[in-house]
């Protein structure tokens, strides 16, 4: 399961190549991960795995760290699932796609909802 979330939406990049697709150092990567700012995985010696679905053209996907806030409890694992998983507060897209729309606020509503009992 784990390596069917890195390989959706494009894959997955080192934090070598983050930094070279912001314009960035590493260690800024690295320390804009650890503030909540990007998400990556763990993957044990292999160092950690940014998706590269929240990178565009400039920067970062519009509303990424605004979710990815509201997230900030859950597992960085529980977390890329929720992106990639399709969810009722998103009209049955995944939060993915709603960020990709536009549709900040359905992704901040599923973000809200997410782990909760009976949510949507």
């Amino acid at each position: 399961a784990r390596k069917r979330l890195l390989e959706a939406e494009g894959g997955a990049l080192s934090g070598q190549k983050a930094a070279s697709l912001l314009n960035i150092s590493r260690q800024a990567v690295y320390k804009r991960y650890r503030a909540g700012r990007l998400l990556a995985v763990d993957c044990g010696r292999h160092g950690f795995a940014f998706p590269a679905w929240q990178f565009v053209p400039g920067g970062v996907l519009p509303g990424l760290e605004d979710v990815l806030a509201t997230l900030a409890d859950f597992d960085p694992w529980m977390r890329l699932a929720f992106f990639l998983e399709t969810n009722a507060a998103t009209g049955g897209k995944t939060p993915l796609e709603a960020l990709r729309r536009g549709k900040l606020k359905d992704a901040l509503r599923a973000a809200r909802l997410h782990g909760e009992q009976g949510a949507v």
